[in-house]
């Protein structure tokens, strides 16, 4: 399907629509205007993007395309949204300033944005950076896909066989590999801050305590839901018996585990608070020296969260296992007195985002019992 010529129909139609309207149609005229209506229609749901395809450039980036050549960058953790997308814009403007230029408070910061219009993006975009920054699963190393609008991609569940080939033996079967398909459309995640008119307009630390509170809220709720995906994914390697998550020792062990199954040494690796701070009093049985991580996992990041059940941890390569995926920016809106009754002011902040996993044999999941 060629998605540019989809969109240039739409348009001709529409337009042909909008002529015909102003006309006395007879019957059979009137038959090809309901034609045209319908076709719109139709058009418009078919998908808004074709399936994606992944692929990196020399530039280190790496690029979602779509088969009429939309390239989508794919943020890497330590890539910010407010700079890809906005080259830097509204420096100087913070949300301390949003709300009160909502509030009807005049701000200094004002003068550096050229086009107002763009100042709830950008905010959205800088608390959007927060957020990224705070989530376990994009520390660890996930991808960050931006999207428009739903889109479809698929994921690779089973790879194909290959034979060691004999000359002349008929020794070589067909096989195709298991794709899944996979589509892309979060659902919103929301907040409602209540923010009272004297802390608006006396606070001088507002932006820092808002963004603060808003990036790990809404970090906190992305790690438990992505972990909540992840988890109940099949693709992925589990503990066959008990590797308990509360020592390096057995961690190791579960790592065994996983390279058994051809996978990498672990490059990052999330747990529990409670297992997280087990295996850091973890002591060597002479000398009394903490035991810290085996040799080969030195280099692995070991990231806790109160996203994560305790006895239950997740490691592996994460920038090939998992993606989260943004249908827009974070939103922040300000509703003047939206509750009257205690004289405040609310801030409404969404987003829409979840994690999906892209490939799950790149990730293994150890616990410490297996029932």
């Amino acid at each position: 399907m060629d998605y540019q010529k989809n969109k240039e129909a739409i348009e001709l139609l529409e337009k042909k629509i909008a002529e015909w309207s102003a006309l006395s149609l007879n019957s059979a005229q009137k038959d090809v205007y309901d034609g045209m209506i319908n076709e719109v229609k139709r058009l418009k749901e078919l998908p808004a993007h074709a399936p994606l395809t992944v692929q990196g450039f020399g530039d280190g980036g790496r690029y979602a395309h779509t088969t009429d050549g939309q390239s989508i960058r794919m943020l890497s953790k330590t890539e910010k949204v407010l700079a890809t997308i906005y080259s830097g814009q509204g420096e100087g403007w913070d949300l301390a300033d949003f709300v009160r230029s909502g509030l009807g408070i005049r701000t200094a910061a004002e003068a550096v944005i050229s086009s107002p219009a763009t100042v709830p993006l950008l905010i959205g975009s800088m608390i959007l950076d927060d957020v990224r920054e705070k989530a376990r699963i994009i520390q660890a190393g996930a991808l960050t896909i931006p999207i428009t609008a739903p889109t479809n991609i698929c994921r690779i569940d089973g790879d194909p066989v290959v034979y060691d080939h004999g000359e002349g033996i008929s020794d070589i079967a067909q096989s195709l590999p298991v794709l899944t398909p996979v589509v892309l459309n979060p659902g919103t995640l929301a907040a409602l801050i209540p923010i009272s008119m004297e802390l608006a307009a006396d606070s001088k630390n507002l932006d820092s305590a808002l963004r603060t509170a808003i990036s790990g809220s809404f970090a906190l709720k992305l790690d438990q839901l992505g972990i909540v995906t992840i988890l109940a994914d099949g693709t992925i390697p589990t503990s066959g018996s008990g590797e308990s998550c509360a020592s390096w020792i057995t961690t190791m062990g579960a790592v065994g585990s996983a390279i058994a199954v051809n996978q990498d040494i672990p490059l990052a690796l999330i747990s529990s608070a409670e297992d997280f701070t087990a295996r850091a009093v973890e002591l060597c049985s002479t000398g009394g020296q903490w035991l810290g991580p085996p040799a080969p996992l030195t280099a692995m990041k070991d990231l806790p969260t109160a996203g994560m059940t305790e006895g239950i941890a997740l490691f592996g390569n994460f920038s090939q296992g998992v993606a989260v995926v943004m249908r827009q920016d974070l939103l922040v809106e300000l509703v003047r007195f939206g509750r009257p009754e205690t004289a405040s002011h609310l801030l409404v902040c969404t987003m829409r985002a979840r994690a999906i996993v892209l490939q799950g044999k790149s990730l293994y999941i150890q616990k410490t019992t297996v029932s």
